[in-house]
């Protein structure tokens, strides 16, 4: 019997998952639900896709708030007192290591820059 790609257990085992790789999920879903309702590793990767696609935005981008105070000041200084400010503005557990600092505000000019040229159409 082929596997049901729209087992609901399933796919919620699947969105809920922390297992790090794909043959970990599947061999996860057999313990769970026994050999009749396993899924094949590629059919796990396809679905976990779906479910979790890699785009997600992280929390420091939902951070409207950060992530304007980000891109007011993302040309201003360093990316440490850029750092430093942010912690003082919103204290050390909102706001994101050194390095993904530096990726949110490559994300924020991505941003503005997209806005000027709708603007400018």
């Amino acid at each position: 019997m082929p596997a049901d790609r729209d087992d609901p257990e399933i796919r919620a085992l699947i969105q809920a998952t922390v297992e790090p790789t794909f043959p970990a999920i599947a061999a996860s879903i057999t313990a769970a639900f026994g050999p009749e309702r396993a899924w094949p590793v590629d059919l796990v990767a396809t679905v976990y896709r779906e479910l979790r696609p890699a785009n997600r935005r992280s929390r420091f981008e939902r951070d409207a708030e950060l992530m304007a105070f980000i891109a007011e000041r993302a040309d201003i200084g360093t990316r440490d007192e850029l750092h430093a400010a942010a912690i003082a503005a919103f204290g050390a557990s909102r706001v994101p290591s050194r390095s993904q600092l530096h990726r949110l505000i490559v994300k924020a000019r991505d941003v503005a820059i997209r806005a000027a040229i709708r603007a400018s159409r």
